[in-house]
């Protein structure tokens, strides 16, 4: 899937696919039975470098024991 974005600084029209996302994380807070992790993703303008979108959301992910 490909999106189609106009970056307000430039103007360029550009289309942007998965691979053109900058991910990035941190983990927040780690505990025996958890991990609270913020996911934050944002796409830069080819032609002059800014921001076109970001965003970010925290996610906590419950540890399930496993038996040996």
């Amino acid at each position: 899937m490909t999106i189609k974005l106009k970056c307000h600084n430039c103007g360029t029209e550009f289309e942007i696919s998965e691979d053109d996302l900058d991910i990035d994380y941190d983990v927040d807070r780690l505990e025996k039975d958890s991990v609270e992790i913020t996911v934050s993703v944002s796409v830069r303008c080819p032609k002059c470098g800014r921001r076109v979108l970001q965003g970010s959301e925290s996610v906590t992910i419950m540890f399930k024991a496993r038996g040996e």
